[in-house]
């Protein structure tokens, strides 16, 4: 065998160990939860839902003011982060709730193993839409600071 080709076949097989030992430990991990579900996701899942709460607050109070008088621009656009924060924290808690093990994975490989392949697959969702409302998050605040 040549080199090159050697070390080709080389790289392969490490990462293709690399996986399964990155595979098996999460399904480690979910089988040894308390809920059966994968942290890092049941974590995301939690600040998804605060930020959407605080957004809506804040929304809702620019309604209201709404009603009463005509709406600043920072105003305005004040609100329109707030619905796009909306919608992709909507959209962040659905896929999420894609991956749910509802408390199956715990103790039990099989499902274990199930909820580990729907989260690969939703793996580049999820951290594009928790990309997407960090961002959000940082514009939310820093309207709300000019606001003031």
């Amino acid at each position: 065998m040549e080199p090159v080709t050697a070390l080709g076949v080389a790289g392969s097989v490490i990462q293709i160990v690399d996986f399964s030992v990155r595979f098996l430990s999460q399904v480690k991990n979910i089988c040894d939860s308390t809920d059966g579900e994968i942290e890092e996701f049941t974590n995301l899942r939690r600040d998804a839902t605060r930020l959407r709460k605080l957004n809506t607050s804040i929304a809702a109070a620019l309604k209201a003011r709404e009603g009463e008088t005509v709406l600043t621009d920072l105003e305005r656009d004040t609100l329109a982060i707030c619905i796009e924060c909306e919608a992709t924290s909507v959209e962040l808690l659905s896929s999420l709730k894609e991956v749910d093990g509802k408390g199956e994975g715990h103790g039990r490989p099989l499902a274990a193993t199930l909820i580990a392949v729907k989260a690969i697959w939703k793996k580049k969702k999820s951290t594009k839409l928790q990309g997407r409302l960090e961002s959000l998050r940082g514009m939310l605040v820093g309207s709300i600071v000019a606001n003031m």
